[in-house]
Protein backbone atom coordinates (compact mmCIF):
# COMPACT_ATOMS: atom_id res chain seq x y z
CA UNK A 1 0.00 0.00 0.00
CA UNK A 2 2.69 2.61 0.90
CA UNK A 3 4.57 2.19 -2.63
CA UNK A 4 1.25 2.12 -4.49
CA UNK A 5 0.74 5.73 -2.47
CA UNK A 6 4.20 6.52 -3.72
CA UNK A 7 3.61 5.66 -7.30
CA UNK A 8 0.29 7.90 -7.41
CA UNK A 9 2.58 10.65 -5.84
CA UNK A 10 5.06 10.67 -8.52
CA UNK A 11 2.30 10.33 -11.17
CA UNK A 12 0.61 13.11 -9.89
CA UNK A 13 3.82 15.49 -9.73
CA UNK A 14 4.12 14.34 -13.79
CA UNK A 15 0.30 15.35 -14.37
CA UNK A 16 1.34 18.92 -12.48
CA UNK A 17 -1.48 17.98 -10.27
CA UNK A 18 0.55 18.09 -7.11
CA UNK A 19 2.68 21.13 -7.18
CA UNK A 20 1.36 24.52 -7.56
CA UNK A 21 2.56 27.84 -8.40
CA UNK A 22 5.93 28.59 -10.10
CA UNK A 23 7.41 25.28 -11.34
CA UNK A 24 9.96 23.69 -8.32
CA UNK A 25 11.84 20.90 -9.19
CA UNK A 26 10.71 17.47 -9.17
CA UNK A 27 11.93 16.30 -5.82
CA UNK A 28 10.53 18.99 -3.99
CA UNK A 29 7.40 18.44 -6.09
CA UNK A 30 7.58 14.94 -5.07
CA UNK A 31 8.32 15.65 -1.09
CA UNK A 32 5.72 18.29 -0.81
CA UNK A 33 3.20 15.72 -1.79
CA UNK A 34 4.35 13.33 0.03
CA UNK A 35 3.72 14.96 3.19
CA UNK A 36 0.66 15.87 2.45
CA UNK A 37 -0.31 12.39 2.14
CA UNK A 38 1.24 11.52 5.21
CA UNK A 39 -0.95 14.19 7.16
CA UNK A 40 -3.84 12.52 5.42
CA UNK A 41 -3.01 8.73 6.39
CA UNK A 42 -2.36 10.45 9.67
CA UNK A 43 -5.99 12.26 10.08
CA UNK A 44 -7.78 8.82 8.90
CA UNK A 45 -5.52 6.88 11.86
CA UNK A 46 -6.71 9.64 14.19
CA UNK A 47 -10.12 9.43 13.02
CA UNK A 48 -9.67 5.39 13.49
CA UNK A 49 -8.57 5.10 16.52
CA UNK A 50 -11.34 7.49 18.27
CA UNK A 51 -13.71 5.33 16.58
CA UNK A 52 -12.21 2.06 18.25
CA UNK A 53 -11.71 4.05 21.18
CA UNK A 54 -15.28 5.14 22.03
CA UNK A 55 -16.45 1.52 21.10
CA UNK A 56 -14.09 0.35 23.91
CA UNK A 57 -15.23 2.95 25.99
CA UNK A 58 -19.24 2.01 25.42
CA UNK A 59 -18.24 -2.30 25.50
CA UNK A 60 -16.78 -1.40 28.96
CA UNK A 61 -19.81 1.06 30.50
CA UNK A 62 -22.02 -1.93 29.19
CA UNK A 63 -19.99 -4.34 31.31
CA UNK A 64 -19.78 -2.26 34.05
CA UNK A 65 -23.21 -1.62 33.91
CA UNK A 66 -23.95 -5.71 34.03
CA UNK A 67 -21.63 -5.89 36.69
CA UNK A 68 -23.40 -3.28 39.14
CA UNK A 69 -26.58 -5.47 38.80
CA UNK A 70 -25.15 -8.70 38.98
CA UNK A 71 -25.75 -9.51 43.12
CA UNK A 72 -29.71 -8.70 42.24
CA UNK A 73 -29.61 -10.75 39.37
CA UNK A 74 -27.64 -13.72 40.74
CA UNK A 75 -30.26 -13.57 43.73
CA UNK A 76 -32.91 -14.09 41.52
CA UNK A 77 -31.90 -16.96 40.08
CA UNK A 78 -30.88 -18.80 43.36
CA UNK A 79 -33.70 -17.55 45.53
CA UNK A 80 -36.97 -19.53 45.74
CA UNK A 81 -36.44 -22.49 44.21
CA UNK A 82 -38.96 -25.28 45.52
CA UNK A 83 -41.40 -24.49 42.91
CA UNK A 84 -38.94 -24.35 39.97
CA UNK A 85 -38.94 -27.45 38.09
CA UNK A 86 -35.76 -29.40 37.95
CA UNK A 87 -35.05 -29.28 34.53
CA UNK A 88 -35.07 -25.23 35.03
CA UNK A 89 -32.72 -25.51 37.97
CA UNK A 90 -30.64 -27.34 35.84
CA UNK A 91 -30.29 -25.37 32.60
CA UNK A 92 -29.93 -22.30 35.06
CA UNK A 93 -27.14 -23.92 37.05
CA UNK A 94 -25.32 -25.06 33.44
CA UNK A 95 -25.23 -21.27 32.87
CA UNK A 96 -24.77 -19.88 35.71
CA UNK A 97 -21.53 -22.22 35.79
CA UNK A 98 -20.28 -20.84 32.35
CA UNK A 99 -20.27 -17.05 33.61
CA UNK A 100 -18.82 -18.21 36.95
CA UNK A 101 -16.06 -19.76 35.07
CA UNK A 102 -15.48 -16.69 32.92
CA UNK A 103 -15.07 -14.34 36.05
CA UNK A 104 -13.03 -16.62 38.02
CA UNK A 105 -10.56 -15.78 34.50
CA UNK A 106 -11.54 -12.34 34.64
CA UNK A 107 -10.74 -12.00 38.64
CA UNK A 108 -7.43 -14.16 37.93
CA UNK A 109 -6.33 -11.19 34.62
CA UNK A 110 -7.21 -8.18 37.05
CA UNK A 111 -5.31 -9.64 39.69
CA UNK A 112 -2.08 -9.50 37.68
CA UNK A 113 -3.52 -6.10 36.70
CA UNK A 114 -3.56 -4.84 39.94
CA UNK A 115 0.15 -7.11 41.07
CA UNK A 116 1.49 -5.35 38.24
CA UNK A 117 0.64 -1.95 39.19
CA UNK A 118 1.83 -1.99 43.37
CA UNK A 119 -1.75 -0.19 43.58
CA UNK A 120 -2.66 -3.23 46.51
CA UNK A 121 0.81 -0.87 48.25
CA UNK A 122 -0.42 2.02 47.84
CA UNK A 123 -4.46 1.00 49.33
CA UNK A 124 -2.24 -0.03 52.36
CA UNK A 125 -2.16 -4.36 51.85
CA UNK A 126 0.66 -6.03 52.20
CA UNK A 127 0.80 -8.09 48.58
CA UNK A 128 -1.74 -8.71 45.58
CA UNK A 129 -3.11 -11.55 47.65
CA UNK A 130 -3.54 -10.08 50.67
CA UNK A 131 -5.76 -7.00 49.04
CA UNK A 132 -7.87 -10.25 47.22
CA UNK A 133 -8.61 -11.73 50.58
CA UNK A 134 -9.53 -8.31 52.59
CA UNK A 135 -11.75 -7.02 49.61
CA UNK A 136 -13.07 -9.91 48.34
CA UNK A 137 -13.48 -12.00 51.57
CA UNK A 138 -12.34 -15.32 49.09
CA UNK A 139 -9.74 -17.91 51.46
CA UNK A 140 -5.73 -17.53 51.12
CA UNK A 141 -5.52 -20.14 48.94
CA UNK A 142 -8.04 -19.05 46.55
CA UNK A 143 -6.55 -15.92 46.23
CA UNK A 144 -2.97 -17.06 45.72
CA UNK A 145 -4.40 -19.24 42.48
CA UNK A 146 -6.07 -16.11 40.97
CA UNK A 147 -2.89 -13.98 41.60
CA UNK A 148 -0.83 -16.39 40.40
CA UNK A 149 -2.60 -17.22 36.95
CA UNK A 150 -2.44 -13.26 36.52
CA UNK A 151 1.04 -13.41 37.05
CA UNK A 152 1.63 -15.81 34.65
CA UNK A 153 -0.84 -14.16 31.63
CA UNK A 154 0.88 -11.03 32.45
CA UNK A 155 4.57 -12.49 31.86
CA UNK A 156 3.13 -15.02 28.75
CA UNK A 157 0.95 -13.53 26.00
CA UNK A 158 -0.25 -16.56 24.47
CA UNK A 159 -1.89 -18.08 27.08
CA UNK A 160 -3.30 -14.64 28.14
CA UNK A 161 -5.16 -14.70 25.30
CA UNK A 162 -6.20 -18.30 25.39
CA UNK A 163 -7.36 -17.60 28.98
CA UNK A 164 -9.30 -14.27 27.34
CA UNK A 165 -10.88 -15.81 24.97
CA UNK A 166 -11.68 -18.88 26.87
CA UNK A 167 -9.73 -21.52 25.18
CA UNK A 168 -7.98 -21.68 28.45
CA UNK A 169 -9.87 -22.44 31.39
CA UNK A 170 -9.38 -20.59 34.92
CA UNK A 171 -8.79 -24.09 36.68
CA UNK A 172 -6.33 -25.49 33.95
CA UNK A 173 -4.47 -21.66 33.90
CA UNK A 174 -4.03 -22.44 38.03
CA UNK A 175 -2.39 -25.60 36.98
CA UNK A 176 -0.16 -24.39 34.69
CA UNK A 177 0.60 -20.98 36.78
CA UNK A 178 1.61 -23.79 39.82
CA UNK A 179 3.88 -25.84 38.19
CA UNK A 180 5.37 -22.62 35.54
CA UNK A 181 5.75 -19.65 38.07
CA UNK A 182 8.18 -22.34 40.44
CA UNK A 183 11.80 -23.19 40.20
CA UNK A 184 12.49 -21.62 37.17
CA UNK A 185 10.49 -23.47 34.70
CA UNK A 186 8.84 -19.98 33.61
CA UNK A 187 12.44 -20.70 31.00
CA UNK A 188 11.45 -23.62 29.46
CA UNK A 189 7.59 -22.52 29.65
CA UNK A 190 8.52 -19.55 27.07
CA UNK A 191 9.85 -22.25 24.40
CA UNK A 192 6.84 -24.57 24.76
CA UNK A 193 3.65 -21.96 25.68
CA UNK A 194 1.64 -22.76 22.30
CA UNK A 195 1.98 -26.44 22.75
CA UNK A 196 0.94 -26.79 26.14
CA UNK A 197 -1.95 -23.86 25.92
CA UNK A 198 -2.96 -26.11 22.65
CA UNK A 199 -3.10 -29.47 25.10
CA UNK A 200 -5.01 -27.21 27.41
CA UNK A 201 -7.49 -26.67 25.09
CA UNK A 202 -7.72 -30.33 23.57
CA UNK A 203 -8.01 -32.42 27.00
CA UNK A 204 -9.74 -32.36 29.66
CA UNK A 205 -8.66 -30.96 33.28
CA UNK A 206 -6.85 -34.31 34.32
CA UNK A 207 -5.30 -35.77 31.61
CA UNK A 208 -3.79 -31.67 31.38
CA UNK A 209 -2.95 -31.85 35.01
CA UNK A 210 -0.70 -35.35 34.11
CA UNK A 211 0.84 -33.96 31.29
CA UNK A 212 1.76 -30.22 33.19
CA UNK A 213 3.36 -32.21 35.63
CA UNK A 214 5.34 -35.06 33.39
CA UNK A 215 6.00 -31.67 31.23
CA UNK A 216 7.72 -30.19 34.56
CA UNK A 217 9.63 -33.00 35.07
CA UNK A 218 11.14 -33.22 32.18
CA UNK A 219 11.22 -29.01 32.30
CA UNK A 220 13.23 -29.91 35.70
CA UNK A 221 15.79 -32.16 33.93
CA UNK A 222 16.42 -29.82 31.52
CA UNK A 223 17.47 -27.30 33.89
CA UNK A 224 19.54 -29.41 35.82
CA UNK A 225 22.20 -29.49 33.29
CA UNK A 226 24.67 -28.19 33.92
CA UNK A 227 23.09 -25.54 35.76
CA UNK A 228 23.65 -25.75 39.47
CA UNK A 229 22.66 -22.28 39.77
CA UNK A 230 18.92 -23.57 38.51
CA UNK A 231 19.32 -26.55 40.65
CA UNK A 232 19.55 -24.53 43.23
CA UNK A 233 16.69 -21.64 42.55
CA UNK A 234 14.51 -24.60 43.10
CA UNK A 235 14.41 -25.60 46.26
CA UNK A 236 11.54 -25.33 48.45
CA UNK A 237 8.84 -26.97 50.08
CA UNK A 238 5.12 -26.91 50.23
CA UNK A 239 2.51 -28.30 51.96
CA UNK A 240 -1.17 -28.38 51.15
CA UNK A 241 -3.91 -29.38 53.08
CA UNK A 242 -6.59 -32.12 51.53
CA UNK A 243 -10.16 -32.16 51.65
CA UNK A 244 -9.59 -35.59 54.04
CA UNK A 245 -7.47 -33.82 56.19
CA UNK A 246 -4.45 -35.40 55.67
CA UNK A 247 -1.24 -32.92 54.26
CA UNK A 248 0.28 -33.25 51.28
CA UNK A 249 3.98 -32.59 51.03
CA UNK A 250 6.10 -31.71 47.85
CA UNK A 251 9.56 -29.97 47.31
CA UNK A 252 12.91 -30.22 46.31
CA UNK A 253 16.09 -30.16 48.86
CA UNK A 254 19.98 -29.70 48.21
CA UNK A 255 22.36 -32.85 49.78
CA UNK A 256 22.31 -31.19 53.08
CA UNK A 257 18.69 -30.12 53.51
CA UNK A 258 17.63 -33.23 52.12
CA UNK A 259 19.65 -35.14 54.86
CA UNK A 260 18.35 -33.09 57.70
CA UNK A 261 14.61 -33.88 57.00
CA UNK A 262 15.18 -37.19 56.38
CA UNK A 263 17.27 -37.78 59.92
CA UNK A 264 14.11 -35.98 61.26
CA UNK A 265 11.88 -37.84 59.69
CA UNK A 266 13.36 -40.97 60.51
CA UNK A 267 13.64 -39.87 64.21
CA UNK A 268 9.86 -39.12 64.16
CA UNK A 269 8.97 -42.22 62.69
CA UNK A 270 10.25 -44.87 65.28
CA UNK A 271 9.35 -48.60 64.78
CA UNK A 272 6.31 -50.32 66.29
CA UNK A 273 7.32 -51.42 69.82
CA UNK A 274 7.65 -55.08 70.10
CA UNK A 275 5.40 -56.78 72.57
CA UNK A 276 8.75 -57.65 75.02
CA UNK A 277 8.83 -53.30 74.96
CA UNK A 278 5.28 -52.76 76.19
CA UNK A 279 5.12 -52.24 79.93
Amino acid sequence: MVERDRVDVVAGVARGGVAAGPAEPAADRWEDGWARLEARRARLRLVVDEGTAARRFERVAVAEAWLTGADEALAALSGDLGGVAGEVVSERLRRVSVVAERVRATVARLAGALDVSAQWSVEGASSARAWLMAESGIGPGAAGRAVGVGRLVERFAVTGAALADGGLSAAKAEVLASVVLAKGRHRVYARDEAVLVAAAEALDLHEFTQVVRRWAHLADDELDRGEPAAAFERRGVSFAVLPSGNLRITGELDATGGAVVQAAFAAFDAPDPVDDDVA
